[in-house]
């Protein structure tokens, strides 16, 4: 949380991976991320995860909330399979 109680841009980019699968998060390493920040999340919003793959381990992802019908970010990230 920020002084104005905005959730802090970081929690955003952690709740990206909650869109993704222990399997997939053990297995590759995040190699490039780009984020539009939408509008501010507050302390006591649910924030839902949604997440598709789009094809050589790129995804989009966005994060909303469904109770206030607004989104709060779009990001895409690309991974490289482990080892």
């Amino acid at each position: 949380m920020d002084v104005n109680e905005h959730v802090n841009n970081v929690k955003y980019i952690e709740s990206l991976y909650e869109g993704l699968s222990l399997k997939f998060l053990t297995s590759h390493h995040l190699t490039d991320l780009e984020i539009n920040f939408l509008s501010e999340a507050l302390y006591d919003d649910n924030i839902a995860v949604y997440s598709r793959a789009t094809g050589d381990a790129t995804y989009r992802h966005s994060l909303k909330s469904d109770e206030r019908d607004q989104e709060f970010c779009r990001a895409r990230t690309r991974w490289r399979r482990c080892g």
